[in-house]
């Protein structure tokens, strides 16, 4: 069985995932037809007779066939994870490769008292052990003062006896509520500190967004940035930063097109003619946008070749990118 999705702090990319189980591959290993999977995974299916095959295309194999895969197990084992006792109060965040340390070590591990079998945080069990063992010296005074109550004979001795059971017993109740109300107080600045640390960095991811937004809006308005824009698209050939809005390039290299066309000063034709080139290879833009852009370059190409004086080989239809 994998990692499960909800503990990575970003997406995991999907061909991190284990097609049997659907979590984050755990000892990745492939098989002879190129499928990933975890190898718990993967062993129990194949050890099962009648499956014999890979679990993704039904290629047949057997369990000795399966590989490690050591370059995805480094990739995923830099991953940042959270610790699996979050829902205890752990909020450490730690590298996969170091979740086993951090376990060993992490103070909201459940560990049992040794004195009464109650299950805890590991950080509470020191404070628990002593109250535990002075609740067993406080349980041994009362049974020993019920042991001499059965025995006294007297009035006296039973009123005294029942007295100090009460007694005892209201100290081991007071210690008990004012260490849960210390620790309720210890919880609630801890979540005060990290409520506030949240706002920051909040707002700090704000601030950035802002920034990298008015940023990129700048860089693709500016008629003075068009080899700049070409750099940048291609610097994300194949994967459009989320923060950039798809018809807001479009216009912008429409506007530098246009404009070039138009005999606009401070373009130049190589600039333009790379722009339009480097947006027709990438997949930021829909079908018909791209047709539009197909068009453009066409029109720059035969451009050139009025200013070159010969003609380029490139086709009337340009095929489109997947």
């Amino acid at each position: 069985m994998g990692y499960s999705l909800q503990r990575f702090l970003s997406r995991v990319d999907d061909n991190l995932l284990c097609g049997i189980c659907a979590a984050v591959l755990k000892d990745a290993v492939v098989t002879p037809c190129g499928h990933s999977f975890c190898e718990h995974c993967l062993d129990t299916w194949l050890n099962q007779t009648e499956r014999r095959t890979c679990p993704e295309c039904r290629t047949g194999m057997l369990p000795h066939e399966a590989r490690p895969v050591i370059a995805l197990r480094s990739l995923i084992s830099g991953l940042s994870i959270e610790c699996e006792h979050r829902e205890r109060g752990c909020r450490m965040v730690v590298r996969l490769e170091d979740e086993q340390r951090h376990q060993a070590e992490c103070g909201y591990s459940p560990v049992q008292c040794n004195t009464c079998g109650d299950t805890l945080d590991r950080y509470r069990l020191a404070n628990h052990e002593l109250q535990c063992s002075k609740e067993k010296e406080e349980k041994s005074k009362v049974d020993f003062l019920t042991r001499r109550k059965n025995s006294a004979s007297g009035r006296f001795d039973l009123a005294l006896s029942e007295l100090a059971c009460r007694v005892a017993t209201l100290e081991v109740q007071l210690k008990q509520t004012r260490h849960e109300l210390e620790m309720s107080r210890a919880r609630n600045r801890r979540l005060e500190r990290e409520l506030q640390r949240r706002k920051s960095e909040l707002q700090a991811q704000k601030s950035e967004m802002r920034g990298t937004s008015s940023r990129c809006d700048a860089q693709l308005t500016s008629f003075e940035s068009a080899s700049q824009l070409s750099q940048f698209i291609s610097r994300y050939l194949l994967i459009k930063p989320h923060y950039v809005n798809r018809d807001h390039a479009f216009r912008s290299i429409r506007d530098y097109f246009d404009h070039f066309i138009a005999g606009g000063e401070g373009l130049y034709h190589n600039d333009v003619h790379a722009l339009v080139a480097t947006a027709y290879a990438s997949n930021w833009f829909s079908p018909s946008q791209r047709l539009c852009i197909q068009q453009w370059l066409r029109t720059l190409s035969r451009r050139s070749q009025e200013i070159t004086g010969h003609r380029t080989n490139m086709p009337d239809i340009l095929p489109l990118a997947s």
